[in-house]
């Protein structure tokens, strides 16, 4: 007999029969979510023998189902057991909520290890009378959104994605990507008009989890979602899951910004950075000193680099490709190339920086290991990442081939720890940029010689690492800070800034992660594209710049290596365009990014954000339409100041509209406005 939990707002029923979840209804729409009805058994357990051998469990039966009611709360408690492994799902749900929680208990009396749990599971999910409006939010890096992703999937921008692409596995596709890494948090959003649906797994242990996406393919346009947690349940454990939420609502995908930063916060601070970095809005980003071979610069060039940087406004000046054999190569070696000069040159170059006021930053690599190095035969291969039948995870970039290093080990911990700290000592450096840590993926890690936990324990690692690295340098240097690429909740809490950066066949959606997060700082990369169609890299180069002032982000660029002949014209509009971040900042580091929150129509293709403050609100407008557009707030008395990135030339207009103010944004201009309230 099918069981269900209700109340007014939504209704979830289950399957004793498939073992399935058959039914997600929102009451206050009216909609049934699962529309195509799938055997998707609500759990699955990959587990190990004592060869190795991985192998999938799923439950065929169900035990016992039970469902209670204790003053305003509903509970339904599943109970199976299959080859000697007891599995209680409990689901729970308040008289006037909108989400499920639910847990899932293991007791493994059998002979396999459990090394995965796949939970929950639902299949068939399609909002509305169609899955062409549908729209799903994933946590990929600073966010992405794709519309009708049923159908967009399929096709090659996503199936032919080195990382996080979607793949084939049985009779679904799927997409799944790792936290805290390639998914920078636990939550997944889908949404239309009218409807909404948010997973999430509110996990304080920080487990390696996995996100899954899933589409029935070409014939059945359907979503999947499900929660994959790399935890290691060996004979005679017991495991119980912290709370996963499931919810059922009418918002758009900001409902799940604001419920998971709500849970998060709890869990995690928000960054403490020396005060001087609030005044920091752009950096030169100089990986051109040694790459795949070539010479581009010496060390004693620095100081004449930094004056460069000068000249276009840029303070911050960012180092890689300094090490052994240049950029890529020779990782974790980390000391001064000797074809660039000595360690003295380098020394000297750094310090120039800091006399001048400047900021210079360090690049190493955090992740990786070069099969290469003289040093991989015996330390890379010992603290290599080992997957459950002992391979170690090899990756690829351009020609250079590496193994992962195990985060979760503290002799790679230490290796981290004590290089950044040597970098920052002996050369003055400021800034430690740790590349990959919220970009590449994070891994399980099956090797009990390391001192790790448990198989899941990456994330944990690396929040080792950068607590400690963060101890040391403050106590070295006050003006110290951390970078890494791209981003991470749980590591973002422990740095500066965030390098974030988009896809070459999709564009990514910034948004998501500001607007979660409004007090991590977003460095975007603007350069412009390595190609030699102009017209391409011309656009794009003006769409990159206007995302990342609309966002407020801190704009990461290289004027002298990144622009060719002919690119006069891009360099005047990048001396603008710091000239225009620069103005701005006041208003950034003492307002609140809420994204279009207070925005109650945009017309168009314009971009538009909202910052709010005590005594003024900053709209920052990105109009690269080539038309005039809009944006309407409610009318409020005010005053206004207007601007544009060409210097005041072509300002916004703005009308009282009855109870609203239009305001008219120039074509082919970033611009802002700030409101003084009155």
């Amino acid at each position: 007999m099918i069981k269900t939990l209700e109340n007014s707002k939504m209704a979830v029923s289950f399957d004793p029969v498939t073992c399935s979840l058959i039914s997600l209804k929102n009451k206050l729409s009216g909609d049934e979510y699962i529309k195509i009805i799938k055997k998707t058994e609500v759990f699955a357990l990959s587990c190990l023998d004592g060869n190795n051998n991985l192998s999938v469990i799923k439950p065929s039966e169900v035990c016992r189902v039970n469902t209670a009611q204790n003053g305003s709360l509903s509970t339904m408690e599943i109970e199976f057991e299959v080859r000697d492994i007891k599995v209680k799902i409990t689901l729970a749900l308040e008289e006037d909520s909108d989400k499920v929680e639910s847990y899932i208990e293991i007791v493994n009396n059998g002979g396999l290890k459990i090394a995965e749990v796949l939970f929950p599971r639902i299949r068939g999910i399609y909002l509305g009378d169609t899955w062409k409006d549908d729209t799903i939010i994933l946590p990929h890096h600073a966010g992405e959104k794709t519309l009708n992703p049923a159908e967009e999937y399929l096709k090659p921008c996503f199936t032919g994605m080195w990382r996080a692409g979607v793949r084939k596995d049985e009779e679904i596709h799927y997409r799944e990507i790792n936290y805290c890494g390639l998914a920078s948090m636990m939550w997944i959003y889908y949404y239309d008009d009218k409807n909404g649906f948010y997973l999430s797994s509110y996990d304080d242990d920080f487990l390696v989890t996995g996100l899954r996406a899933e589409v029935g393919g070409t014939d059945d346009h359907y979503m999947g979602f499900a929660i994959r947690k790399y935890q290691t349940i060996n004979k005679g454990e017991k495991w119980r899951s912290k709370p996963y939420i499931i919810s059922v609502n009418s918002e758009d995908w900001h409902y799940g910004a604001k419920e998971y930063r709500g849970w998060i916060e709890k869990q995690i601070r928000m960054p403490e950075n020396p005060e001087y970095l609030d005044n920091e809005y752009v950096l030169m980003n100089m990986y051109h000193f040694r790459r795949e071979g070539i010479v581009y610069t010496k060390f004693s060039e620095i100081p004449s680099l930094y004056d460069t940087a000068k000249e276009f406004g840029i303070n911050h000046f960012f180092m890689a490709g300094w090490n052994r054999q240049g950029f890529d190569q020779s990782y974790p070696e980390y000391y001064p190339d000797l074809e660039l000069g000595t360690s003295m040159d380098l020394y000297k170059g750094c310090q120039y920086i800091n006399e001048q006021g400047g900021v210079p930053t360090f690049y190493i690599n955090a992740r990786i290991f070069d099969i290469n190095s003289d040093y991989h035969e015996t330390m890379g291969k010992r603290i290599a990442l080992k997957l459950h039948d002992g391979r170690m995870v090899k990756e690829q970039y351009g020609e250079y081939k590496f193994t992962v290093s195990c985060p979760g080990d503290a002799e790679w911990q230490k290796y981290i720890i004590d290089t950044a700290y040597w970098m920052a000592k002996s050369y003055g450096a400021k800034g430690i940029y740790l590349d990959q840590l919220g970009s590449a993926e994070p891994y399980p890690c099956y090797d009990q010689n390391h001192t790790h936990e448990d198989s899941g324990s990456f994330n944990r690692g690396y929040m080792t690492v950068l607590k400690e690295l963060n101890k040391k340098l403050s106590q070295l240097n006050k003006d110290c800070f951390l970078m890494i690429e791209n981003c991470g909740d749980i590591y973002s809490s422990q740095i500066w800034g965030n390098l974030t950066w988009n896809g070459e066949v999709r564009d990514e959606f910034f948004n998501l992660y500001k607007y979660t997060f409004p007090e991590f700082v977003q460095v975007n990369m603007v350069n412009p594209k390595t190609t030699e169609d102009v017209a391409y890299r011309t656009a794009q180069f003006y769409k990159d710049m206007e995302r990342a002032l609309v966002l407020g982000s801190v704009l990461w660029v290289n004027p002298v290596f990144k622009f060719h002949e002919g690119d006069e014209e891009l360099l005047d509009y990048l001396r603008k365009a710091i000239n225009f971040r620069k103005e701005m900042n006041p208003y950034i580091i003492s307002s609140k990014f809420v994204d279009t929150d207070g925005i109650s129509s945009i017309s168009g293709d314009i971009k538009v954000t909202r910052w709010i403050a005590s005594g003024s609100e900053l709209y920052i407008i990105g109009n690269n339409s080539g038309s005039g557009g809009y944006f309407e707030i409610p009318s409020k008395e005010c005053c206004m100041k207007m601007s544009t990135i060409t210097e005041g030339l072509i300002v916004p207009t703005y009308e009282k509209r009855g109870d609203t103010i239009r305001i008219t944004a120039p074509p082919d201009r970033v611009s802002y406005v700030i409101i003084h309230k009155s």
